[in-house]
């Protein structure tokens, strides 16, 4: 396994009326130089709030090939912004984002990202995985902006990884260039506007008689880790829950473009060896927290998503390296059909789950349901006409976790059972919609210390609808006169307490995880909600 070296890596450093290239070397860790060139052009320093930093050797060949095989059928034309859009005057490239998959070469690359930035994993988005064939480019922007998210949230750090070499003979580029100062078009708040001034700005950036600029060349296994977001004393900021981090503008850069070379022989056929491909993974704050990669995971289905880069559908992503896989089943002698079918999500499936009593099972890993610390669950479904048929009596449920059951009742309503208890609220759920569920269950709240435990659990409720703004939270409670008993795994789809009924549900990742997140709802399913290609990345 490669080892995570903080390297003294050669950076050029860029300016006018300068023959060849100034090296400079024997910078640890972080970046910290400046230097004169003649005509009193100087390097501009990279401030420490930056925090940029080269580390050599830190993806195998295996990890960085893993991860290009994965990707390469699901790349598309990039796309920026929110709602994102296609913006040629801005960025033309590939890419597609990389869902958890029960890839061990995943697993790792992301656990090396993570130590790049110094952060814990739980906090990281999907990774994002980008290729550069030649003439494309990416005009220097930020990777978040001055205030971050809505409530207090941003992409603290970013850690990027070239997966391969440019062959010389065919490509030449594809520099990460950072200019070392803040970047701004008259003032313009939004990212995205002067894409061409940004572009512009780049290839002065990246030749050599344009800016000063610190420039990265691509080199498979290389990652860069830079912030920002940089921490300050509270209330000073522009962004965190208590406004203690403040954004670096010098955290502008951009993706040089990659210069083709004329093909030998007379061959215009370019390999792989000619495009640029990195992956990249951004990394949000404390209460960000990504739950396909929460250390206290019980379970994660990614069903219809893993299916459509040809892995395991099946495999529970709870366990490590998503092992042991789920099983499917229905009520003895019930045919059930489980298949893979499109989704909100473009280029990513679902999983359709029919028949009487059909539903998938894991057993996960251990928790304390209904748990001192609480559990929650998340799922994107889709209902079918077959569950609204007359006569389909029993209710249809979403999943389970524990002795927990979220199910869809009469009139669309959700309802929630455990230990023999049940709490309904009215949801008006329409078939053929896709929705978005989030299941927080609060710690139990013990009535008396008898050996009866009396309690009652209480329960927060969060629905989302693609392209809406988030509903508020219902609040839910049960109150039972002992403990329920204990239940272990997870399922999705299937009846109430076993009823004969008919399934028909289409489902995509399902996470599920044995954690307080009271409150924070919403912040739980962020993960899920980044689905939402109304929302952008």
């Amino acid at each position: 396994m490669a080892r995570l070296v903080l390297l003294s890596v050669a950076v050029h450093l860029v300016s006018p009326n300068l023959l060849g290239r100034w090296f400079v070397r024997g910078v640890s860790h972080a970046f910290r130089a400046s230097a004169v060139r003649g005509g009193g052009i100087v390097a501009p320093p990279l401030p420490a709030s930056l925090n940029l930093t080269v580390h050599e050797g830190v993806l195998t060949d295996g990890e960085c090939g893993a991860i290009m095989d994965l990707a390469s059928p699901h790349l598309t034309p990039s796309r920026v912004g929110r709602p994102p859009r296609e913006e040629p005057g801005l960025r033309i490239s590939l890419s597609c984002r990389l869902p958890r998959l029960p890839v061990p070469e995943l697993w790792s690359a992301e656990r090396k990202l993570a130590a790049a930035c110094g952060l814990p994993a739980e906090v990281g988005e999907d990774l994002q995985v980008g290729a550069y064939p030649p003439g494309a480019y990416y005009g220097v922007h930020c990777d978040d902006r001055p205030g971050g998210r809505p409530g207090g949230g941003g992409r603290l750090a970013t850690a990027l990884a070239y997966l391969n070499d440019l062959d010389p003979s065919q490509a030449s580029g594809g520099y990460t260039v950072f200019s070392g100062r803040a970047f701004d078009l008259q003032g313009e708040p939004d990212f995205l506007q002067g894409g061409d001034g940004r572009v512009r700005f780049l290839h002065r950036l990246c030749g050599e008689e344009g800016l000063a600029a610190a420039r990265v060349e691509p080199r498979a296994g290389r990652v860069i880790s830079w912030r920002n977001f940089a921490p300050c004393a509270p209330g000073t900021g522009d962004t965190g829950i208590d406004r203690s981090y403040k954004f670096v503008p010098e955290s502008a850069h951009g993706a040089g473009p990659v210069v083709a070379v004329a093909a030998q022989g007379g061959s215009t056929t370019l390999e792989r060896s000619a495009t640029k491909y990195v992956v990249q993974q951004w990394f949000g704050m404390g209460k960000e927290i990504n739950v396909s990669r929460h250390p206290r995971l019980i379970a994660h289905l990614g069903l219809g998503a893993a299916d459509s880069f040809g892995v395991d559908p099946m495999a529970d992503l709870g366990s490590p390296y998503g092992t042991p896989a789920a099983t499917a089943t229905s009520l003895a002698g019930c045919p059930r059909k489980i298949t893979s079918v499109p989704s909100l999500i473009p280029n990513i499936g679902a999983t359709r789950i029919r028949g009487i009593g059909a539903c998938i099972h894991a057993h996960g890993q251990p928790n304390s349901a209904p748990g001192a610390e609480g559990v929650a669950a998340a799922l994107w479904f889709r209902l079918g006409e077959t569950g609204f048929t007359e006569g389909n009596s029993g209710e249809q449920r979403l999943f389970r976790i524990g002795p927990h059951e979220l199910c869809v009742g009469a009139g669309g309503s959700f309802v929630w059972h455990v230990g023999g208890g049940s709490a309904r609220t009215p949801a008006g759920l329409q078939p053929g919609t896709w929705y978005h569920v989030a299941l927080v269950v609060r710690p139990p709240v013990e009535k008396d210390a008898e050996p009866t435990r009396a309690r009652t659990l209480q329960a927060e409720l969060y629905l989302s609808v693609p392209g809406r703004p988030p509903q508020n939270p219902v609040q839910m409670e049960i109150s039972l006169s002992s403990a329920p008993e204990g239940v272990e795994g997870v399922s999705v789809g299937g009846c109430q307490h076993g009823s004969e009924r008919m399934v028909d549900l289409t489902v995509t990742d399902f996470y599920a995880v044995d954690a307080n997140f009271a409150g924070n709802g919403h912040t739980f399913a962020f993960a899920v909600m980044l689905y939402d290609p109304t929302q952008g990345f």
